[in-house]
Order: C-alpha cells, then structure tokens, then sequence
C-alpha cells in the first residue's frame, strides 16, 4: 500500500447482515485495535460500502422528502387550502412508514432496488392524493359540508383510482415474479413498489376521506385576503390557457391543412424518436462514481514473481502523483476479474486506486480514468486494463463478446480476427481478448520399450524429472507456536536451460545402468 509491503483485510457480511451497522462496528473495532498495535504498525481503512449506502440513503429519501413538497404545492396551486396541505403531510409521510412495516415483515432491507422503488412510488402517492384531495375539496365547496363531502367525493373516484392502481400492480407482478439473475435486483424493486401502491391505495380512501371530515372548514362569504387573491389570479391564468387551446382547436377545425400539417409533423417526431431510441444505447446498470480506479497489468507468462514486482512498481511511480489519490493499492500475483472473480497466476498484477468521494472532487471518475491510461498505457511488456469497480462485484466491462465452439484452433482465430475489428470501432479504450500465446512447454517422451528392458518404470522417469526440476516434499514440520504445518520441500540449485535435462541421471533396476 502506497509504496509500502501490507496486509491487506477484506471484510464481507453475510447476505442477512446490515452494511452499515458492520462497517460500523468495524470501524470502532479498528480503532481499539490500533491503540494496542506497536508504533510502527497501524491498521489503515482504506475503502467501505457503508459510506457510500449512506450516502445513497440520504439521497433517496431527500428525494422523497422533495416529492412530498413538490405534490403540496401543486395541491395548493390548485386547491388553495392550507388544510389539504397538512393532510397531505399527514398521510403520504405514514404511507412510506406503513410500507417500511410490510417490508421488513418479509424480510427487506433499503438497498439500492427499494429504495429506487421507494423514490417512484412518490409519484403514485401523488396521483391517489390529488385525486381523492381534488374531489373532495370540489364537493365541500359546493355543499360546505365536510362529512358529506369526504363521503361523496371519495366514493365518486373510487373507481378510478382502484384502476389506476390495479394497473400498476398488474404491471409490477411480472417483475416481481421474475427468477433469473436480473430478477433478484427487479423482484424487490416491484415488490415494494406494490406493496406502496396497495398502501397508499387504503390511506386515500380511509385516512384521507377521514381527515377531510375533521379538518376542512367552509369559508366565510365575503372574506378576502391573499390567498383568494392568488386563487383568483391563477383561475385567471388557467383560463387563459383553456381559451388558446380552445382558439386552436377551432383553427384546426377550420383550416384542415394545418391539422394534416400538425400530424405529419407528430408522425415524423415520432420517427425521429424511435431512429434515436435506437442510437441511446442500453445497459443494465449505471456506474456509480465511487472514488475506486482498478489498473489491472498481465504480463508475458515467462515473468516471475520478483520481475513482475519490478514492472509493477514502475507503474507505481507512473501514478504516483495523480490528483486527488489518497491511497494506492497494489496486489501482485492476483487480479479481479468480471462479477467478483479472481485470476491468480505470477505474471498478473493489480493497482487499486482509492481517491477522494465524488462530493469532495471536480473531476469525475472518467477525468481520472482518462489520466490513468495517458499516463500508463501503453505500458512495456503488457496489457493494461483500466476500469471501475461494477455494482455487481470485480471490474466493469461494459461491452463483453463471448465466442462459443468446439474448434480451439478456430475460436483462437475469431477471436483475434474481433479484437483487430474493435480496434478501428471509435469509442472502444483498451479492447482485449483471452487469447494468449501459450505457456514455454518441455515435452519429455519415454522410450517405453528401452525402459521395459532396463525394467525402469516411467513413473520412476516423472518422479526424478518433478525432483530435478520442482523438488519433493520430504517431510512436514509443525511449529509449536504458531501450532501450522510447514511442509520442507528438497530440491537442486536452479539453473536455467533446458539442456542440462539430458544429462539427468535416472534410477535403475539393479544391475542396469
């Protein structure tokens, strides 16, 4: 780490476990640790999901917080009844806690599908609050009987808004029931926006018809003052809106060229819409921005461990200075792959770059990935990957081709005949396949028939060539320390060259050479 030899610790929570109240206790268990460690060790936290759930959290329900608001003020822009504003803080906040109790009751957490679900059920708590809200205040002004009111306008839009609902619902089972791996992030998405839906379907017609009763009073004839000031002006402004959409309307009617005009004209945007809908581009996930760069390095087969620590710390020195780094750190021997899986070999290296949150920076995390590959790609001897940690675990690869057959020689073919063909594609960095020049191969073939006649087995032949060459395990010690077991491996001094295999010396049967 940052130039430094280090342990380095990964903590992963079980699947019922809570992200943040771990990274909590972690924290203040690192704490307690470094005050009992010597002064020249120090346990340093580098990186945690927990901050960036917070942070995720925080948004999402300022998100709600900010639909709450924005659906008051339309119900006032239009109702002009400081009441209905209070119910309406009143019933959509309890719907989002009511809805909270149903999802933990089977077993739920706020992760990234439900809070997301959390976010767009704001919208159908807003559409079943207007419209109950809007039919009951219409009848109190019309009769100045709230009780009666709530009953009537309730009842009048009950079957509209049960369909509304029954809509979404029938939209979201699907989904819900989904049972591929694209499922496990949908299903408690749909399922939570369902239970909202449901939810928010009984608070309209019981609690919100209930408060209606209580708490709207008749206004007094006669009385002004500014809030019927403002309603007056924007009735006035409704209206004006009302009567150009009714003067076009009457101009369409009159002159049929404009309203042919008009629909050629609706027809080629959607034409257009759908050629651009094609040119968007799909994905499943969008890449969150958070602070992490991963620089995997492979080299050439033939590296040792000690070469490739070499190269590695080259590339360390290449980086050293990038803005806004804060950590850097470098696992030799090891690297992540897609999905969360490793690829282990001597000759693999990864650098993981750890800079400040997204919130604490201008540049964004593609300023610096850009930085990063001007400042090490290329790199001498080997193929560099840079990218961004996915949600789903390991590196994010977002455009993958796999090529599937029987025919090694022919798979090897197409592969690199695509990589020569994403290479002139504009907007594709770093493109790589998996094919790789073979490994260095020594092929040693018995003469099992002159091995018969020296009654030599060959397994005698593999056991003397795995010693010269390996060594053999020829005992285990335990330590009583540390109460691990060490296995003690003899072998020759290595020497390179491959000649010096035919001077080996095998063993024989007695009496043969």
């Amino acid at each position: 780490m940052d130039g430094k030899p280090c342990i380095a610790i990964r903590v992963v929570k079980k699947a019922d476990a809570n992200a943040v109240e771990v990274v909590r206790n972690l924290r203040r268990a690192v704490q307690r640790i470094n005050r009992d460690l010597p002064a020249t060790m120090q346990l340093v936290w580098l990186r945690d999901d927990g901050t960036f759930i917070e942070a995720m959290n925080q948004d999402a329900w300022m998100n709600v917080g900010v639909g709450i608001l924005l659906t008051a003020g339309i119900l006032f822009l239009f109702l002009y009844e400081l009441r209905s504003l209070l119910i309406v803080s009143i019933t959509m906040p309890l719907t989002i806690v009511i809805g909270l109790f149903f999802m933990q009751a089977i077993g739920y957490t706020l992760n990234t599908p439900t809070l997301i679900a959390i976010g767009l059920s704001v919208g159908i708590l807003v559409t079943n609050s207007i419209v109950v809200l809007e039919a009951i205040v219409s009848r109190f002004q019309k009769t100045g009987d709230p009780k009666e009111s709530a009953r009537l306008g309730a009842s009048e839009v009950f079957i509209a808004v049960l369909a509304s609902a029954l809509t979404n619902v029938v939209v979201l089972f699907p989904l819900g029931a989904m049972r591929t791996r694209v499922g496990m992030f949908m299903g408690p998405m749909a399922w939570t926006m369902v239970i909202l839906t449901v939810v928010s379907l009984g608070i309209s017609f019981t609690l919100t018809p209930m408060l209606c009763s209580l708490m709207l009073k008749p206004r007094r004839p006669g009385t002004g003052g500014l809030l019927v000031w403002m309603q007056q002006g924007f009735d006035r402004f409704l209206a004006g809106i009302v009567e150009a959409y009714r003067r076009i309307l009457a101009f369409m009617e009159r002159r049929r060229w404009a309203a042919v005009g008009l629909i050629l004209a609706v027809l080629a945007m959607m034409v257009h819409a759908v050629w651009l809908g094609g040119r968007l581009g799909t994905g499943f996930f969008t890449e969150t921005d958070r602070g992490d760069i991963y620089v995997r390095m492979e080299f050439p087969t033939r590296y040792d461990l000690k070469t490739t620590l070499e190269r590695v710390q080259e590339a360390e020195r290449r980086l050293q200075d990038m803005p806004e780094l804060k950590h850097m750190l470098t696992f030799v021997g090891r690297a992540e792959a897609i999905l969360g899986q490793t690829s282990e070999g001597v000759y693999l290296a990864q650098i993981q770059m750890m800079f400040s949150q997204r919130t604490e920076r201008q540049l964004t995390i593609y300023d610096l990935m850009d930085e990063v590959r001007r400042r090490i790609v290329p790199f001498p001897d080997a193929n560099v990957l840079v990218s961004i940690p996915s949600i789903m675990g390991g590196q994010s690869n977002p455009v993958e081709m796999e090529i599937a057959g029987v025919d090694l020689k022919e798979l090897d073919r197409l592969a690199l005949a695509s990589l020569e063909t994403a290479k002139t594609i504009p907007g594709i960095l770093t493109p790589d396949t998996s094919v790789r020049p073979p490994k260095p191969e020594l092929r040693i073939r018995p003469r099992r028939e002159i091995l018969a006649d020296l009654q030599t087995p060959a397994v005698g032949v593999g056991l003397t060539l795995r010693g010269n060459l390996e060594g053999l395990k020829a005992g285990t010690f335990k330590s009583r320390q540390t109460a691990r077991n060490y296995d003690i491996v003899v072998k020759f001094i290595e020497r390179e060259g491959k000649d010096q295999v035919a001077s080996f010396a095998f063993p024989g049967a007695e009496g043969h050479a």
